[in-house]
């Protein structure tokens, strides 16, 4: 429960999600803020990150719940408030369909960014009381170079860099224990070929977030010992490229199911505007 307030210009907070303790943001913003994320374009919109503190503490539905009630205009389904609520939403499906299932393995994200995701996924493990280990893998400078297969998208060299000590002083925000996450920096191409690196032996649940054929081609193959039936794979741009099978992530899912007749995998949820999900099916190793 979470209960906020108008006081003094700023709108304060606190409740049980944030641990007991309150927040406070200035009020005055909060209008201007929903009117720049409203009129954003696709690219741009991103949750500033007084908001995102906010988030943090509170979650991320919570604190679209509360925007709802202040900000003019009303925030639309492209600003990233409200697709963090369809991943959250994606989050909680696959943890629960995970657990009743008996899915053995870790959760494991490909793409961190800012750590939204990560964030809500230990907490709902947590909500739930399910017991897993959470793989944060990432190079933190941003995307790598761009091969030809992913030019013409929405992408480029660079883009979603953002530092791990920034990336690890928001987990420490959202009070989610260091030990709990083990963080693997680096480009994908080395860090999930490097046998010196900590691995999992099994993967229940993968968010695959790394935007580009090369990079999706170095996570599928490093899932491909670790998945087992029922393991569920989140593909945060399966829809980008304008769908073109032969860009992305599709195409590196193609190649990949072609290399390994033994894995099906069995589309379950769309989620936001790009995102598409999958539960595996597979026969021997």
């Amino acid at each position: 429960m979470i209960d906020f307030c108008m006081r003094g210009g700023r709108v304060e907070g606190a409740g049980k999600a944030s641990g007991g303790r309150s927040w406070s943001l200035p009020a005055r913003r909060l209008p201007s803020i929903g009117e720049v994320l409203s009129r954003a374009s696709l690219r741009d919109r991103r949750l500033p990150e007084d908001l995102a503190e906010v988030a943090d503490i509170i979650g991320a539905s919570r604190l679209a719940a509360l925007l709802a009630t202040v900000v003019s205009p009303p925030l639309n389904r492209g600003t990233d408030i409200t697709l963090y609520g369809e991943r959250l939403r994606m989050l909680s499906l696959a943890f629960k369909y995970a657990e009743s299932e008996d899915v053995p393995g870790d959760y494991a994200e490909f793409g961190v960014w800012r750590g939204r995701n990560v964030i809500e996924a230990w907490r709902i493990s947590h909500k739930y009381g399910i017991r897993r280990r959470f793989w944060a893998y990432d190079s933190f400078e941003g995307l790598p170079e761009l091969s030809e297969r992913d030019e013409g998208g929405p992408f480029h060299t660079g883009h979603f860099a953002h530092g791990r000590n920034r990336f690890e002083a928001r987990l420490h925000r959202a009070r989610v224990p260091a030990a709990d996450v083990i963080v693997v920096e680096g480009w994908f191409d080395k860090t999930l070929t490097d046998p010196s690196r900590p691995a999992p032996t099994s993967i229940a649940l993968a968010w695959i977030d790394c935007d580009l054929y090369e990079s999706t081609v170095s996570v599928l193959r490093y899932l491909t010992p670790r998945i087992n039936p029922g393991s569920i794979l989140m593909f945060d741009d399966w829809y980008t490229f304008r769908a073109d099978p032969d860009k992305g992530e599709m195409r590196a899912c193609e190649e990949w199911l072609a290399e390994h007749p033994g894995i099906r995998i069995i589309p379950w949820r769309p989620f936001h505007f790009a995102g598409q999900s999958f539960i595996v099916q597979r026969t021997g190793r």
